[in-house]
C-alpha cells in the first residue's frame, strides 16, 4: 500500500504544461476545460488565458491523459496546440 500510495504522489509531481492558440475569452476556456476533463486521470487542469495570443494550460497529473489525447482533445475543443511538456511540480521540489 506505502509504495502505491509514493507512486501517486510521485506521478502528481509531474504536470503536463501545454501552449495553446485560440483561446480568447472564459467562454473558449470552459469549452477547452470541458473537453480536457473527459480525459482519463486528469485531477485538476490550470488556465492562464492570453486573449489573442498563446494561453498555457497545465494538466495534473501527467501520468494521466497522454500528450496525443490533450492535443486530441484541444483539437476537438477547437483549439491549436504549440506546444507542450512535462515538468516536475513546485511541490515536488519543496520536499
Amino acid at each position: 500500500m506505502v509504495n502505491s500510495q509514493n507512486q501517486r504522489q510521485e506521478s502528481r509531481a509531474f504536470r503536463g504544461s501545454y501552449r495553446v492558440r485560440g483561446l480568447t475569452c472564459s467562454r473558449c476556456v470552459g469549452t477547452a476545460l470541458e473537453e480536457l476533463r473527459l480525459l482519463p486521470g486528469v485531477d485538476q487542469i490550470e488556465v492562464k488565458l492570453v486573449p489573442f495570443g498563446v494561453s498555457l494550460v497545465t494538466i495534473l497529473p501527467m501520468d494521466g491523459p497522454t500528450a496525443e489525447q490533450v492535443r486530441a482533445g484541444l483539437r476537438r475543443a477547437g483549439f491549436r496546440v504549440v506546444s507542450g511538456r512535462r515538468t516536475r511540480s513546485h511541490q515536488a521540489h519543496k520536499k
